[in-house]
């Protein structure tokens, strides 16, 4: 099938590039016996650090009109004559897919042949390894005048990260400060990270008591006027999710920003999660992985009750929100959420929950209730 599909690559390249990425440009696509196809020209290995999380940013705009019977994806990436291909081929894991559309997605690398060069070099002349876009930069270490601080914590799960980290260095805005917290990994955390190592401002690693340990760590060593935490198994959902709300910021400087999420269970359920403050009080309903905070506002508060394992996120917004510190709510899905088994949804958790609830109203019926609820139908989601 692959040799037909490169035989007739006519049939599949556009007039102009359907859009154009960090490394690599989409050039082309079609069905091809009920399997979609994607044709990617990789014109610079430095740049090319994409090869997860590209599968699904920008698949609304690729694939809108997809007949949903096609739920297999082969992507042709054809490789510029100054990189070195590892590998001929390479299937995306179970566990790594969170295409919205695709079950099953194949990964392609060839070598651009001479036959190849020609039709590129005709149909898409400003495309060479030597005036590549280049819309990666490194970060500065140490920068105090950045408006933002990204924050991902981990511990062993180098895997995921990752995806993480792809979904981060490959911002449309990059003026920004990256820092990772690792809680001493016994994993292959450091071969992933070496990978990445220009693109990330501090690497902590330095054994801590819990996530919100972590997540707090990476604020007090970051310099932003904000900072958001995306965690180690949360993915940003398109290139352009820092550059809204730095938009946001210059247009109304409000001290929280928050948004959507889309929840990604182990069966391959999918769900959106809509963020709201008006809930807080009976469910942690602000989606966390989405808050983008001014600094000082968490420090005024006092930061995250570490004495919560699961909860504090929540206590986290009820404060801000009794110290009167103002949100704005931006109406998109910014973040992926992967969510685990039951096990993940202990009972521990449900118990932190209640007793959030109880901290500011011991009479929260409702917030009681609305909690036993909750932990009732994400055991349902998962499993049925």
């Amino acid at each position: 099938m692959l040799n037909d599909i490169i035989n007739n690559i006519q049939e599949y390249l556009t007039i102009n590039p359907i859009e154009i990425l960090p490394g690599n440009i989409v050039i082309g696509k079609g069905v091809f016996e009920n399997i979609c196809v994607e044709v990617r020209y990789i014109y610079n290995r430095d740049l090319f650090f994409q090869t997860l999380v590209d599968d699904i940013w920008y698949e609304d705009f690729i694939w809108r009109e997809l007949n949903s019977t096609n739920n297999k994806k082969h992507v042709i990436y054809i490789c510029h004559n100054s990189i070195e291909i590892e590998s001929e081929s390479l299937e995306i894991e179970k566990d790594l897919n969170i295409s919205r559309y695709f079950s099953s997605i194949v990964k392609f690398f060839l070598p651009i042949t001479d036959m190849l060069k020609k039709i590129l070099d005709k149909k898409f002349p400003f495309v060479n390894n030597n005036n590549a876009i280049n819309s990666l930069k490194e970060r500065k270490n140490n920068n105090k005048n950045q408006k933002i601080s990204i924050i991902t914590t981990v511990f062993n799960n180098a895997k995921l990260l990752e995806q993480t980290i792809q979904s981060v260095i490959n911002q449309s805005y990059n003026e920004f400060e990256y820092i990772i917290k690792d809680a001493n990994s016994k994993d292959n955390f450091n071969e992933i990270i070496n990978k990445y190592r220009p693109f990330i401002s501090k690497i902590i690693s330095a054994p801590d008591r819990g996530i919100y340990f972590g997540m707090h760590e990476g604020i007090e060593n970051s310099n932003g006027e904000y900072f958001a935490v995306i965690n180690s198994d949360d993915i940003y959902s398109s290139p352009d999710i820092i550059e809204t709300y730095i938009n946001k910021i210059n247009e109304n400087s409000n001290d929280a920003y928050y948004a959507n999420i889309l929840k990604v269970f182990e069966n391959g359920k999918r769900i959106i999660r809509k963020g709201s403050v008006e809930n807080i009080y009976r469910e942690s309903s602000i989606n966390h992985p989405t808050l983008f905070l001014r600094r000082s506002c968490y420090e005024n508060v006092g930061g995250f009750d570490l004495t919560f394992k699961t909860a504090s996120d929540g206590d986290l917004t009820i404060k801000l929100l009794k110290h009167g510190f103002s949100f704005c709510y931006i109406d998109k899905e910014v973040v992926i959420f992967r969510l685990g088994g039951a096990s993940k949804v202990s009972f521990s958790v449900f118990k932190e929950e209640l007793r959030c609830r109880y901290k500011y109203n011991r009479f929260n019926l409702i917030g009681y209730l609305y909690v036993l609820m909750k932990y009732s139908k994400h055991i349902l989601n998962v499993y049925i």
